[in-house]
């Protein structure tokens, strides 16, 4: 089944679209503010009453123009307008200027329409919202005076705030805080959501985020490479086809487990399980087999190794090549409570070395992706799971920010041609080519034992799909399994087992 993921866009990469689509393919700009002003002014429609009072705090560029046109429209409702235009009414830009003009003459020759000079003669008055047309995604320096005072008036008063694309004061590229930003009830978004309403600060400050459709060209928005993934996706993928055997279905090779660090392995195993592997074969050093043989009912499990051994060793690779085969769909999934010893960091390099196909891996397994001298096979389809921590040591960088970081996965995934799911908040899928960004909250997920489980249901869900898809699939389980307890459970918190019988 095709999925259409909407695209989130840096400030500028919109900016881009924005100019193509009316330079390069005929799209009039005033076109695009008054379709931009008109789903404002159906979300404030939707949200008052006739009579209700809507103060417009406008800028000079596009943002006020397409406050204004919203303006016109809700005037046009019986709703009561006032209109601030906070930097003075000159130098406006060219379609901003042509609605200020007009609405001014609407307001000469009906009620109904108000405009003021400053934000005393506009805070007398009954606002029931507020809209912010100041800045949207234009802003790249400290916000200054006199919009500073009046975005910290704003956020004190009672009435709810309206942005536009983006509230004014937050970087729409990075979701950072340019000094003062507006705190936001809702924020619509024109044409594609803005990367920066869903990093950092981001989520705060905008509140709901709706995103609607202006009309922008095809081949301008196509060279956006980021996209939103949202919960509301439905994995049927993952529902469980009618194979004929277990090796249809597929087969998921674990190989995990360290003294002391026995759960993470049941945790994968199971979740795997759940999510339709055909089979689950794990692999661990014989002196943990009692743990997994108590554990692990429904799954083989090979020991490799002597009965003292505890945790892997470089050795135990060669025992591997009897048991993994490439004969029916298979995924071998690398490093669930494996440990930090530096023998078990050379096991995984030989396993890394030595086959091919699909793999996962994760947790300290990441760790041997570090060794410059590592050679991978070129039929080798690798996906990765860090979280944050294990992400930046591996990619030698110590990001300040989200964005950041973003930008240093995408390098990373296309340098060493692999799939990486950097866990966090929010999470993301890159292939170095195109991203996906989670924009469902991911905090429940923050805790020992649900990386674990991700890993089984990732491993299950890349036996038969692609490695993006299989990413985005495991995270929906997730995310889907979690509402699903919530609802079962309203006064309990979510334990990692939790998602596996769910």
């Amino acid at each position: 089944m095709f999925y259409y993921y909407p695209p989130v866009a840096e400030s500028n990469e919109a900016a881009s679209v924005d100019q193509e689509s009316i330079q390069s393919h005929g799209v009039a700009s005033v076109g695009l503010m008054e379709s931009a002003g008109s789903k404002t002014a159906d979300f404030l429609l939707s949200r008052t009453e006739p009579g209700d009072f809507c103060a417009f705090v406008c800028g000079k560029g596009n943002n006020g123009g397409d406050a204004l046109v919203a303006a016109r429209q809700l005037h046009a409702a019986d709703r009561e307008i006032g209109i601030l235009m906070i930097m003075g009414d000159q130098n406006l830009s060219e379609d901003s200027a042509a609605n200020y003009n007009s609405l001014r003459k609407i307001a000469s020759e009906s009620d109904g329409i108000r405009f003021y000079k400053n934000m005393d003669e506009l805070f007398p008055q009954p606002i029931n919202w507020w809209v912010d047309g100041i800045f949207g995604t234009g802003l790249n320096s400290a916000v200054r005076e006199p919009v500073a005072t009046c975005i910290q008036e704003i956020n004190n008063h009672p009435a709810p705030v309206l942005a536009l694309d983006i509230p004014s004061g937050l970087d729409g590229t990075t979701g950072s805080v340019l000094r003062f930003s507006i705190k936001a009830k809702a924020t619509i978004m024109y044409g594609m959501a803005k990367l920066g309403a869903y990093i950092e600060d981001g989520p705060y400050y905008c509140g709901e985020r709706i995103t609607v459709n202006l009309g922008f060209s095809g081949p301008a928005m196509q060279k956006i490479n980021r996209f939103l993934f949202d919960e509301d996706h439905h994995p049927d993928n993952l529902k469980n086809p009618a194979f004929r055997h277990k090796y249809q279905a597929g087969i998921v090779y674990i190989l995990a487990g360290s003294e002391g660090m026995t759960g993470a392995a049941v945790m994968a195993a199971k979740a795997a399980w759940s999510l339709g592997a055909g089979g689950v074969v794990v692999f661990t050093p014989a002196g943990l087999m009692p743990v997994f043989e108590h554990h692990l009912p429904e799954t083989v499990k090979i020991p490799v190794g002597q009965p003292s051994d505890k945790w892997f060793m470089p050795a135990h690779a060669e025992q591997l090549d009897d048991h993994l085969s490439n004969k029916h769909p298979s995924v071998i999934l690398c490093g669930p409570g494996s440990g930090k010893r530096e023998e078990t960091r050379q096991f995984f390099r030989k396993v890394l070395e030595q086959h091919a196909g699909k793999m996962v891996i994760d947790a300290d397994a990441i760790h041997t992706l570090t060794d410059s001298t590592l050679t991978r096979p070129d039929s080798q389809n690798l996906i990765i799971t860090p979280h944050t921590g294990e992400f930046d040591k591996l990619s030698g960088k110590s990001p300040d920010t989200f964005y950041e970081r973003l930008n240093s996965a995408e390098q990373l995934a296309n340098d060493l041609n692999i799939t990486t799911l950097l866990k966090g908040q929010p999470s993301t899928v890159t292939n170095g080519k195109q991203t996906w960004i989670t924009s469902y909250p991911t905090h429940d997920f923050s805790r020992f034992g649900f990386g674990d489980v991700l890993s089984g249901f990732l491993a299950a869900a890349y036996l038969h799909t692609t490695p993006e898809q299989a990413c985005l699939s495991a995270m929906l389980a997730g995310i889907h399994r979690l509402r699903t307890f919530q609802k079962q459970h309203p006064n309990r918190i979510a334990q990692p087992f939790d998602l596996i019988s769910s």
